[in-house]
C-alpha cells in the first residue's frame, strides 16, 4: 500500500508540473492548477483501545495539488507525520502488546474543498475555510513490549492501522501575482480519524514485506491532530 501511495503522488506531481495556475490580481481572476509544498508541526492526541491518551508534538510535511476557480479551491493533500512514542497497548494477529514504545509514521491523504471569501488582510492575504475527508495509514515500529498469547519478535514487526476521518482546514494565502512568484500560505488544521482495520507485518526481511495478519480493529485507536503548517506554491 506504501508503494501505491509513492506512485499515485509521484504520478501526481509530474503531471502537474506541465500545468500553469497563471497570475491572478483578485480572487475572479483565479483559474487552473496549482502545486503547494509546506511544513510545520503538530500536537497529535492518541487514545488507544484502553483508552489510555497519549499526547506528542511531531513535524508535518505537505504537498497539495489543487483545481482553483475564483473563490473555490478543489485540493488533494498528502500529510506526513514523523514521530515517537511510549507506554502504548495494541492488539493484532492474537497478540497483546503492552508498553510498547519506538518511532511511527502517519500518511494522510485528505481530498479537500476550499472557499475563499472575499476578504483582504494586509493587502495580500486572503482568509479561507476547507473542509474534507481523510485516509490515513499509521505505522508503528513495535519494540519494549511485554507480550500475552503468541510469542513474537517484536523487533522485526510493526503494526498498521489504516483510519478514516475528517479534516477542517483555515488559512491564508496569497495571490500569484508577476512581482510574487512563490505566494505564502499559512494553515491551522483540525485532523480527526478513527481506525477501521490493523494490520501485523513481518519485516525481518529487507526485500519482502509480510503482512501476518489484517483485522477489524474499529475504535481501537482514535486520533486528533491540530497543526499549523507554512508553505509556498510553486506555480
Amino acid at each position: 500500500m506504501k508503494n501505491i501511495i509513492i506512485k499515485i503522488s509521484l504520478t501526481i506531481c509530474l503531471f502537474g508540473l506541465h500545468i500553469h495556475a497563471g497570475m491572478a490580481t483578485s480572487l475572479t481572476e483565479r483559474s487552473g492548477f496549482a502545486m503547494k509544498v509546506g511544513g510545520g508541526i503538530g500536537a497529535t492526541q492518541l487514545r488507544d483501545k484502553t483508552n489510555q491518551t497519549h499526547i506528542s508534538p511531531n513535524p508535518l510535511f505537505t504537498t497539495q495539488i489543487a483545481y482553483q476557480k475564483k473563490r473555490w479551491e478543489l485540493a488533494a493533500s498528502s500529510y506526513v507525520t514523523l514521530g515517537r512514542y511510549k507506554s502504548m497497548h495494541f492488539e493484532a494477529h492474537d497478540s497483546i502488546f503492552k508498553e510498547t514504545k519506538g518511532r511511527y509514521r502517519k500518511i494522510a491523504i485528505t481530498p479537500t474543498l476550499k472557499y475563499f471569501p472575499n476578504i483582504r488582510l494586509e493587502s495580500t492575504f486572503h482568509p479561507y475555510l476547507g473542509l474534507g475527508v481523510v485516509w490515513s495509514h499509521r505505522t508503528y515500529n513495535l519494540g519494549g513490549s511485554i507480550q500475552e498469547l503468541a510469542p513474537i519478535d517484536l523487533n522485526n514487526h510493526k503494526v498498521n492501522y489504516e483510519s478514516r476521518g475528517g479534516i477542517l482546514q483555515l488559512g491564508l494565502e496569497q495571490l500569484r501575482t508577476e512581482e510574487r512568484k512563490y505566494p505564502l500560505f499559512i494553515e491551522i488544521a483540525g485532523i480527526y480519524t478513527e481506525s477501521r482495520n490493523v494490520s501485523l507485518i513481518d519485516t525481518s526481511n529487507f526485500r519482502k514485506t509480510e503482512i501476518l495478519s489484517k483485522t477489524d480493529a474499529v475504535n481501537h485507536m482514535r486520533n486528533i491532530k491540530i497543526y499549523l503548517s507554512i508553505g509556498v506554491t510553486l506555480f
